[in-house]
């Protein structure tokens, strides 16, 4: 089994792109480090150069915001003019509707949600489309006409800790020595779940060491 995962997160934004690495990609290539299964990495423009190696893999994964489901599109189109039917499994945030995952974007799995611990149980069937999926958390895919999800699980943080990144990857993107590389400190969106204690004005963001 080889895989090809394809980063389109901010690709949607080329100025964003430039300057932002996200976590995401680390976290789950992590994991098939760790399994030690065969996958490259590229960034959403180093595909477009090279998508003829698409035939030489089975299985594409794919991260993308909703701002990136034209980005989704075009890996999707291209994988399948190369790759033919083989299977496209995508996820990060545009897949928090399913719909527009799996039918907007054309991918065959969606990985919804927090993606270890689901990703880690579909490689231990080897990504069988043919398996009841129903039994493992976080996904979605249509079958028969109709978008089943299974059950939503969210990770404590002990699960969360036991999943390596993989920091190499850092390299794959243009710029990575002046870029601005996601850290996780928590999960979910800030934009909704903002600190609520005021700034006690010690300064140590501006002045405090780089430790």
């Amino acid at each position: 089994m080889k895989i090809l995962f394809v980063d389109c997160l901010n690709s949607g934004n080329f100025d964003k792109w430039k300057e932002i690495i996200p976590i995401a990609p680390r976290k789950i290539t992590g994991i098939l480090k760790e399994e030690k299964v065969e996958f490259k990495f590229l960034t959403y423009f180093d595909f477009l150069r090279k998508r003829r190696i698409s035939k030489d893999f089975d299985i594409l994964m794919v991260s993308a915001m909703y701002t990136d489901l034209k980005q989704a599109r075009n890996v999707r189109s291209l994988w399948k003019k190369y790759a033919k039917n083989k299977l496209k499994v995508i996820g990060g945030p545009i897949s928090e509707d399913p719909k527009i995952a799996l039918r907007r974007a054309g991918y065959d799995l969606a990985v919804v949600g927090e993606g270890e611990v689901s990703v880690r149980k579909l490689l231990e069937i080897s990504f069988d489309m043919n398996a009841n999926l129903k039994e493992i958390e976080n996904l979605a895919f249509e079958k028969d006409g109709k978008i089943i999800k299974t059950e939503r699980r969210w990770l404590k943080k002990e699960e969360i800790e036991k999943f390596k990144n993989n920091n190499r990857i850092v390299k794959n993107y243009p710029f990575y020595f002046a870029s601005k590389i996601y850290v996780e400190v928590a999960r979910g969106c800030s934009n909704f779940r903002r600190v609520r204690e005021n700034c006690l004005n010690c300064n140590i963001c501006f002045e405090g060491p780089l430790e």
